[in-house]
């Protein structure tokens, strides 16, 4: 896939108070402490996120990328659960593939 990605998750519980989801992700080569945000934190379930920039600047490595979902509490930023903890997904970037 490539282009704009729909991401979805289920909540586990409530948010805390100021906090808000944000989907990262890393390169299938590095650990997941490295994960990088993909958009700005939301308080919704889902984000519709276009790959293409990120391959454009060569920010992938190989075609296979790792993703989850951080609780982080928005101002200031701090994450409040960490990468590897939750689920992991994987993507299966292809350039011109088209998302789903």
């Amino acid at each position: 896939m490539s282009g704009v990605v729909r991401f979805e998750w289920l909540a586990t519980g409530p948010l805390p108070e100021g906090a808000g989801y944000e989907v990262v992700w890393w390169n299938s080569d590095e650990p997941a402490v490295g994960a990088r945000g993909l958009a700005p934190p939301t308080t919704g379930a889902s984000l519709d996120i276009n790959l293409d920039p990120l391959y454009a600047n060569s920010s992938f490595r190989a075609s296979q990328l790792h993703w989850t979902v951080l609780v982080v509490q928005v101002s200031p930023y701090v994450r409040l659960t960490a990468p590897g903890e939750g689920e992991v997904g994987t993507i299966y970037y292809a350039a011109g593939a088209g998302g789903q």
